[in-house]
């Protein structure tokens, strides 16, 4: 399967059950703004009519499935960076922007979900992380600085619980605990501190985590009730280049 608009560095998020969603990303011709809808039901791919409000690589999203996902931030047309956050409403395929922006213009920040509550942005250069509510569309900003320095790429969500943000070459994780919105670190560690993971996340619903990895062969499995690492191959040869993905968690 080939996205219509055939694009790298886009987001990805999910309608459980109904579509995943890829939007933004870069050609050879420059930054994208197009949006494309795979069906689950027919593993077909669709571009919705609507674009995005800006051209942009690297962008990150959350969901709130049933309802509509959200696109934030990235670099944009002339590669300047961007905090603008374009909705795209699940039931219409329709996009609007927001009047809540993100914290920090940014790209490639990662993201994650906690189900119909809200949806969180680890502002990385600012060593915060954003939460915007899905009932009401605002923006806070927590942590205080207490996020530790490093570029921050992978994410994986425990719904309900807490999600988990990767670093690059620090080869650790931070948790986010969704019920206090705290932050902590965790002994498990990524098998692999060189390698750009991908800016999106996959979660086997309540159960693990994975993280891909830029150019090498192989994933890490995060198990979200022992908080382990374990290394899986992924039987490729290739590696993967900046991937995007997105789960069907239904």
């Amino acid at each position: 399967l080939t996205p219509p608009s055939g694009s790298g560095s886009m987001s990805g998020m999910s309608n459980n059950g109904v579509a995943g969603y890829y939007s933004g990303g870069i050609t050879k011709t420059g930054n994208m703004s197009t949006s494309d809808k795979l069906s689950y039901a027919t593993d077909t791919f669709t571009a919705l009519k609507k674009a995005l409000s800006q051209q942009t690589q690297a962008p990150s999203s959350i969901s709130n499935s049933g309802t509509a996902g959200y696109v934030a931030a990235g670099s944009g047309p002339t590669f300047a960076n961007s905090s603008i956050i374009d909705k795209i409403t699940y039931s219409t395929d329709t996009t609007t922007t927001l009047s809540a922006t993100t914290s920090v213009a940014a790209y490639g920040m990662p993201s994650a979900s906690n189900g119909s509550t809200a949806g969180y942005i680890c502002a990385t250069v600012a060593s915060n992380i954003d939460k915007l509510s899905f009932s009401t569309e605002t923006r806070s900003t927590f942590g205080n600085n207490s996020i530790p320095v490093g570029t921050y790429i992978g994410a994986a969500e425990n719904i309900g619980s807490a999600a988990y943000f990767s670093r690059d070459t620090q080869a650790s994780w931070t948790k986010l605990s969704f019920s206090t919105d705290t932050v902590s670190q965790i002994s498990a560690t990524l098998s692999s501190g060189t390698n750009f993971p991908t800016s999106a996340n996959v979660s086997n619903f309540g159960k693990n985590g994975y993280i891909f990895y830029d150019s090498i062969t192989f994933q890490d499995k995060l198990s979200f009730s022992t908080e382990i690492t374990s290394a899986i191959s992924v039987g490729s040869t290739t590696g993967y280049s900046l991937p995007s993905s997105f789960s069907n968690n239904s």
